[in-house]
Formats: structure tokens, C-alpha cells, sequence
């Protein structure tokens, strides 16, 4: 049980936390507890903490992230809201939604996520547990998610200068926690770079994503000639946003 991540992160009150998926879901960033909403969570044996990074809309950037999964094949039986709260018919696996006036609050099998005083969330269409870009691996359910503090935006579309130590933070947590073959990728990538050599276009949505991640994060941490090489041949937005290749 990975106690000791949640409680690292818990203490960082620069990281973001949301419960449910696509089309119902509720965030709090963690600089908001116990002043504009409450996180309670129940840690069973067969949790498993994900890490990932996805490309972003920004053509420089990308985002990160830890998803919290359960194995899809155990019950999730979710407590229904208790007297006093109104429940909101979603469709959601992952979550029960409800609100006590603008008290706003989502029950999942990893606890409940509180948001006090706000406006409804907006609600969509709940089928997909996750989007298509997270490496959620077959067989599990990601109910909860935890953002760390990024080292390119102090929150979300607010930029701030890429920060190395917050950078090394999230890099140590996607070596314990992310996909093997994602790991072994952007280590590869960046052999190649400071090698000055080539690499194959990887197999899959997800490997060719993680390439692109690794390429535009080296661009930070040790530019060079040949890594626009790299960038002109696998990340064409990237490229063409930087108006190189042309």
C-alpha cells in the first residue's frame, strides 16, 4: 500500500486532486483543504498508484499526473448519499455525486472529495473512465488522481519558469510508479540526445507520446543542434511552433 506517496503528497499543498473521470468529476487543489473543501481517503491492499505524462494543447508543454486504480474485476459498490444530500444521476463507475445546497461531494471506492461553496461541476458524458492519452494499463480503474506541483505552471494556464527541483520531483515518482516501457523510453530518449543519435518511432499512441514528453522536457534540461533533429522528426507541432525544419 503506498501510504507513504499519499501522505508526501498530501503535505504539498501546491498538488491538485479530483475524484471521478470524464464528464463527472471534483477537483480541489491541495492548498484549499480544510478551507474550501475536505479529502478523505481509504487506502485498500490492492491500490495502485499510476504515473504519467501526456502531451498538452500547449505545443511546448505537457501535463502530468498520478492516477489512483483499483483492479476493474473487484466490486466497487459505492454508499449511497446519506439524508440531507441530493444525489445527481451521472452514469459515472467511478463516482456518486451529490450536494448539500452548494456543498458539492463525490463518493468513490477510495473515499469522498468535498468542495464547499461552489457552482454545480459541469457534466458530460461518462463513459470513458479516463481519456484515451493516459497509459491506464488494461484491467484497472483510475476512481482518484493527484497532480503535483508542475515545474512549468504554478497552476493551471498560469506559466511560470521551468523548475529543475520540482522537475527531479515528479521524475523520481514516474521511476516507482509509471509504466515500465514508458520509463525505459525516456531513458532512452535521453541517451540518444546527449548521444547524438537516432531513435526509432516508437509502437503505440502512448510510446510515441512519451517520446514526444521526453523530447520537449530535454529541450529544458540540455538543448542542442541534434535535438532539433529529433524534434523536426517526431514532433511536428512542436517544430513548426518553433519554426524549425522549415
Amino acid at each position: 500500500m503506498p501510504t507513504g506517496l499519499i501522505e508526501e503528497l498530501m503535505a504539498d499543498p501546491r498538488c491538485i486532486w479530483s475524484m471521478g473521470g470524464p464528464g463527472a468529476v471534483l477537483g480541489l487543489a491541495g492548498a484549499d483543504l480544510g478551507r474550501r473543501g475536505a479529502l478523505h481517503l481509504r487506502l485498500p491492499p490492492d491500490l495502485r498508484p499510476l504515473a504519467f505524462e501526456v502531451l498538452s494543447s500547449d505545443p511546448e508543454g505537457w501535463n502530468h499526473g498520478i492516477s489512483l486504480c483499483l483492479p476493474e474485476t473487484v466490486s466497487h459498490a459505492v454508499e449511497r448519499a446519506p439524508e440531507g444530500e441530493v444525489e445527481i444521476p451521472t452514469g459515472s463507475r467511478l463516482i456518486r455525486l451529490s450536494h448539500r445546497g452548494r456543498d458539492w461531494i463525490a463518493r468513490g471506492p477510495l473515499g469522498r472529495l468535498e468542495v464547499w461553496d461552489r457552482d454545480p461541476p459541469l457534466l458530460g458524458d461518462t463513459r470513458r473512465t479516463h481519456p484515451a492519452t493516459t497509459p491506464v494499463p488494461a484491467g484497472l480503474l483510475p476512481f482518484a488522481h493527484a497532480f503535483p506541483a508542475h515545474p512549468c505552471r504554478h497552476r493551471p494556464g498560469v506559466a511560470r519558469p521551468f523548475d529543475v527541483e520540482d522537475h527531479a520531483a515528479f521524475q523520481r515518482l514516474l521511476a516507482r510508479f509509471g509504466p515500465p516501457d514508458l520509463v525505459a523510453l525516456k531513458t532512452a530518449v535521453r541517451r540518444a540526445v546527449r548521444a547524438g543519435e537516432d531513435l526509432p518511432v516508437p509502437a503505440g499512441r502512448h510510446g510515441r507520446a512519451q517520446l514526444r514528453v521526453a523530447l520537449r522536457q530535454e529541450r529544458l534540461l540540455a538543448p542542442c543542434f541534434h535535438l532539433d533533429r529529433l524534434i523536426v522528426r517526431h514532433d511536428p507541432p512542436l517544430a513548426r511552433h518553433l519554426g524549425i525544419g522549415l
